[in-house]
C-alpha cells in the first residue's frame, strides 16, 4: 500500500516556488566559491599568525618566570646569608654586652724586695698565665737558668690576693719566697670622684 504525501503548507508552497529563481549554474557559483575559499584560507593564516603569536608570549612568559625564579632564588640565598650573619652579630653582640656588664681583669706581674712599697712593676697581662710567665723569666734572668723548682703560693684562698713565686733550691728542704708577685686588677670602665682608692 502507498501512502500519499502529506499536503505542503502554504510557506512551503512558497518555498518551492522560489527555487526554480534561485538555482544557479556552477560556473555562476564559481567566483563566490573562490571567494569563500580565499577567506577561508586568509582566516587560517590569521587563525595560524594569532597561534603563533601566541606561542611566542608564552615561550617569553616562560623564560620570565625562569628569571625571575632565579633572582627570587638568590634572594633567598642572600637572606639566608644575612640572616646568619645577623644571627652572630647578635650573639657577638650579647657577649660584648655581657663583658661590658662584667669587669675587665688584667694580672699585674711585679717584685717587690720586702720594702713597704708597690714594688717594681713588670706589666699588666692580659691573662694570670702571661703574668707568671713574666715573672718567672724575671727570675731566672736575676738566678739563672736554673734557679730550682718554681711554685706559685697564695696566702689564702681568696683570689684576690697576690700570689708569689716560690722556689726550692736543690737540696733544700724548703721554698721561699722570690718577692715576685701577681696580683688581679679590676679595669675601672669609668672614673668616680667620689671613690676614694
Amino acid at each position: 500500500m502507498s501512502t500519499s504525501p502529506e499536503p505542503m503548507s502554504p510557506a512551503q508552497v512558497e518555498a518551492a516556488r522560489a527555487l526554480p529563481t534561485m538555482s544557479t549554474t556552477v560556473a555562476e557559483q564559481g567566483p563566490l566559491i573562490t571567494a569563500i575559499e580565499q577567506a577561508l584560507a586568509a582566516a587560517g593564516r590569521r587563525h595560524d599568525r594569532a597561534r603563533q603569536q601566541l606561542l611566542d608570549e608564552v615561550d617569553w612568559l616562560a623564560g620570565e618566570l625562569a628569571d625571575r625564579i632565579a633572582e627570587l632564588r638568590d634572594a633567598y640565598r642572600s637572606s639566608e646569608t644575612a640572616w646568619a650573619r645577623n644571627s652572630a652579630l647578635l650573639t657577638a653582640n650579647a657577649e660584648l654586652r655581657s663583658r661590658a656588664i662584667d669587669p675587665l681583669t688584667v694580672w699585674r706581674a711585679y717584685y717587690r724586695d720586702g720594702a713597704p712599697t708597690d714594688g717594681i712593676n713588670l706589666g699588666l697581662f692580659s691573662t694570670e698565665a702571661l703574668a707568671f710567665a713574666a715573672c718567672e723569666d724575671n727570675l731566672r734572668c736575676a738566678q739563672g737558668d736554673n734557679p730550682g723548682v718554681l711554685a706559685w703560693w697564695s696566702t689564702e684562698d681568696d683570689p684576690e690576693e697576690p700570689r708569689e713565686l716560690a722556689v726550692t733550691l736543690p737540696g733544700a728542704a724548703q721554698a721561699f719566697g722570690t718577692g715576685y708577685f701577681v696580683v688581679p686588677v679590676q679595669v675601672q670602665d669609668c672614673h668616680d670622684p667620689e671613690d676614694g682608692e
